[in-house]
């Protein structure tokens, strides 16, 4: 019974790969640890941030935030809310006690303001959505000015004008989203255009529908319509910075053209890491985003109510919060700001309430760390990420900023260490051909004279083997080759290898093949283990022995069976026995390069890797013509009628796997069911 459900997990592990990620991180979001993700896997890092102070209730003259919608910190030291269900907003100080309370002018008052920008003067604009307008009032309330639908034949006359978040930029234009892109308009009411606009991206199945779609069935395709901004605010350096519902690249820095600088795949959230803490159909949904003095960018993302925090070069540093109703964690985040030290504030919507959070000593650390770097003061940043490396040495992102500063001094093998903890193959891979570079240059004699000697002995050994088996098959050799000559034969001259095969069917045995299978195996854990790091594609963690035989021989023995199968209905001549030798020295090409490939990747890095996989297909595609040589040998069929019984030999391989693997899942199922009837029964039995 345990060897059938062993087969039936192995059978089902590519269905089943996330489900230890999701069952070990199901509590990705604790309030006593926060976390980071390093491809996709959440690792725990100590606290981050702690909640200094919840803004809830105002006292009796303002009562509580009805909704509320958006934050902003203002250059004067206040903090000022949309609180939108009581068509206000509200200025406090960062502690929470309220300076005043705007409702707009008595003829038209706030209706439903959905967002806010306070300029460098204390002046406010407000996104009063339920009015359609952007309202411009003073620092004491008075009615300034107000924007609404500009009068212009560039847009449609159905142009909804409904703003719900609005900034200023530093050229005095009121920017509001709009869609995929952000509407523009200047002080004097005038529309100015459309910045920004996200792209379409690329649809293969449009792309066909386009291309063999009759006319009616491209009529009625619905347009393609980009994602959508969500938020955005105008930073102190002129970008803006928004975030948008594009799942691979959530958040956009757009420049004075409107165009992106931030390259896609920037501040992705990893589809693996979101997976283990909401609902596999959701996708992540960021609602805001906060810039600091040191361009660290906090985000809020909604599904999951975290707080996610990235540098400028898009590395997660942090996440907190999550969906709860005691401290630290949100019902429905809405809006967060952050102030000249570091506090975040989070704007909950559904509990009408302002969690303020403060960096925690590694927080600062971390801060100070990416400051000192981006200043250019490497060793004060070195320093620093080694203090946050020795407080949490779980923290990847402290080992890759320290290989970074490495390699800036040359450090070559030390930015290798640090990268090989961090799990980063990419710079590890900058830092070997640096550290290559430079013992090529020091040592350059000695690297000459040993390729030199290597390129020597290979062609020695390859021309002696040569030799030798051409003397094994000469017309003068009479006497049987023993498995040793045949493996080496079967290198050089398959035929005469698969000839002394067949003539010596009557002595053949399941000892020589299962000594290559387990040759086969034992080389390839072998190149595993030296394989070099850049180019592995697999941990030593991950590496099973037991799914490596599995993976190699599975192939091979279902290929055997499928291919003497086909070839007795086909007047073959060869028996199971032939082709299970003669499949099992076919591996020989396999056997002998495989190692000395693991070996040579030591020389490489990433840059090389093309040529690596090249070789790698070179030496399957070796075995693979060696199979097919086999079976044409063994049958003394004709080319073409081989390539027929190999096709067919495939599709009844395939056929095996299908009817095997739904085999065992009823099996397992019945088992399964069997151990439920006997589970209840023992309770039953115990309880009486």
């Amino acid at each position: 019974m345990k060897i059938v459900k062993r087969l039936v997990s192995v059978g089902l592990l590519c269905l089943l790969m996330l489900a230890p990620a999701a069952t070990a991180y199901a509590t990705v979001l604790d309030i006593d640890v926060d976390y980071v993700t390093q491809y996709g896997d959440p690792r725990p890092i100590p606290l981050t941030y702690d909640v200094v102070n919840v803004i809830g209730h105002l006292g009796d003259e303002y009562g509580k935030l009805n909704g509320p919608s958006d934050l902003f910190f203002g250059k004067d030291g206040f903090l000022y809310v949309a609180d939108t269900g009581n068509h206000r907003i509200i200025k406090m100080t960062p502690q929470g006690e309220v300076v005043r309370a705007y409702t707009g002018p008595e003829d038209r008052p706030i209706k439903e303001p959905r967002g806010l920008y306070v300029d460098d003067w204390g002046d406010l604009y407000i996104a009063d959505t339920g009015n359609q307008r952007v309202l411009h009032l003073s620092p004491e309330g008075e009615f300034v000015e107000q924007f609404v639908k500009p009068e212009t034949d560039m847009l449609p006359s159905d142009f909804a004008f409904n703003p719900s978040k609005v900034a200023v930029d530093h050229t005095g234009n009121i920017l509001m989203i709009k869609g995929h892109s952000f509407f523009m308009m200047n002080a004097e009411n005038e529309f100015k255009g459309f910045v920004g606009a996200n792209e379409v991206g690329f649809d293969l199945i449009r792309t066909l529908v386009r291309i063999f779609a009759s006319k009616e069935q491209k009529a009625r395709l619905s347009r393609a319509e980009p994602p959508p901004y969500t938020n955005f605010l105008v930073g102190d350096d002129g970008f803006i910075y928004a975030t948008t519902d594009i799942v691979d690249s959530p958040i956009r820095r757009i420049n004075a053209i409107g165009k992106n600088t931030y390259e896609d795949q920037l501040y992705y959230l990893s589809r693996i890491f979101y997976d283990t803490i909401v609902e596999k159909d959701s996708m992540p949904y960021f609602c805001d985003l906060a810039v600091d003095k040191n361009g660290i960018i906090s985000t809020l993302e909604l599904t999951t109510n975290t707080v996610f925090q990235f540098d400028d070069a898009g590395n997660q540093l942090l996440a907190f919060g999550g969906t709860g109703d005691i401290k630290g964690t949100f019902r429905q985040v809405a809006s967060i700001v952050v102030d000249p030290e570091g506090r975040l504030y989070v704007l909950d919507s559904y509990v009408g309430s302002i969690q303020v959070f403060a960096p925690t000593r590694i927080t600062q650390t971390i801060h100070s760390a990416i400051a000192a770097h981006d200043a250019g003061d490497y060793e004060a940043s070195l320093a620093l990420w080694n203090e946050v490396s020795t407080t949490n040495s779980n923290y990847a992102l402290a080992d890759r900023r320290i290989g970074d500063i490495y390699v800036k001094q040359e450090r070559w093998k030390e930015a290798m260490a640090q990268y090989r903890l961090s799990d980063d193959p990419d710079k590890y891979s900058i830092a070997f051909a640096g550290y290559l570079n430079q013992t090529i240059r020091d040592y350059f004699a000695y690297v000459v004279l040993g390729l030199f000697a290597i390129s020597a002995l290979l062609v020695i050994l390859i021309s002696r083997g040569a030799r030798y088996t051409r003397r094994l098959v000469g017309p003068t050799q009479e006497r049987r080759l023993n498995p040793l000559q045949r493996a080496l034969v079967i290198l050089y001259h398959p035929r005469d290898a698969f000839y002394d095969i067949k003539v010596g069917r009557s002595r053949l045995g399941i000892g020589i093949p299962i000594i290559l299978f387990v040759l086969t195996i034992a080389m390839r854990m072998l190149h595993l283990e030296f394989l070099h790091y850049p180019l592995a594609t697999m941990d030593d963690a991950s590496i099973n022995i037991s799914l490596e035989a599995f993976s190699l021989l599975l192939p091979l023995g279902t290929w055997l069976i499928s291919a003497y199968f086909i070839t007795t209905i086909n007047d073959g001549e060869s028996s199971f026995m032939e082709l299970l030798n003669s499949g099992a020295y076919c591996l020989m090409p396999y056997i002998v390069l495989t190692v000395p490939m693991a070996l040579l990747s030591n020389l490489l890095t990433l840059n090389e890797a093309l040529l690596f996989d090249t070789i790698a297909t070179f030496i399957w595609i070796w075995v693979y013509a060696l199979l097919f040589y086999s079976l044409l040998e063994h049958n003394e069929y004709g080319f073409w009628k081989t390539v027929a019984i190999c096709l067919v030999s495939i599709i009844f391989m395939l056929v095996i796997w299908a009817v095997t693997l739904l085999l065992l899942m009823l099996v397992s199922q019945v088992i399964t069911f069997f151990e439920s009837i006997f589970i209840e029964l023992s309770v039953l039995l115990s309880r009486g």
